[in-house]
């Protein structure tokens, strides 16, 4: 999972989910950390341009991520609050090995000493 821009910087989206092969994203988001104002309608279609910006995403689902929800009549593919992101860390979390420590090290499926563990993938995690 990431972001992306243009190099203007005049077009940026907040969340690029690339699927396993990399090369098309099955899901585009936006994050907007407001607690009052509501995900607007001009902001979902300035997301959905991103669908012909970003290389492979023609056919993306679009998230809207806002503390405050989505305006009535928006209807974005899949909403989340911060509350819901919290939730799936912590299940996610819950599941995950506990975090690296000096006596006792990470590692890996081969037995592979890591310096931190492992990212989770966002196909990993159940929202």
């Amino acid at each position: 999972m990431g972001s992306r821009w243009n190099r203007d910087n005049s077009r940026e989206y907040d969340i690029v989910v690339p699927a396993a092969s990399g090369k098309r994203a099955p899901l585009l988001g936006s994050v907007k950390w407001r607690e009052t104002k509501r995900f607007s309608d001009r902001e979902l279609s300035h997301l959905a341009e991103a669908r012909f910006a970003v290389p492979g995403a023609s056919a993306a689902p679009l998230l809207a991520v806002c503390p405050a929800g989505v305006e009535g009549g928006v209807r974005p593919d899949l909403t989340l609050t911060p509350a819901d992101l919290l939730a799936a860390w912590r299940r996610q979390a819950a599941t995950d090995r506990p975090p690296c420590t000096p006596d006792q090290p990470s590692r890996d499926a081969r037995g592979v000493r890591a310096s931190r563990p492992p990212a989770a993938s966002p196909d990993d995690m159940q929202l």
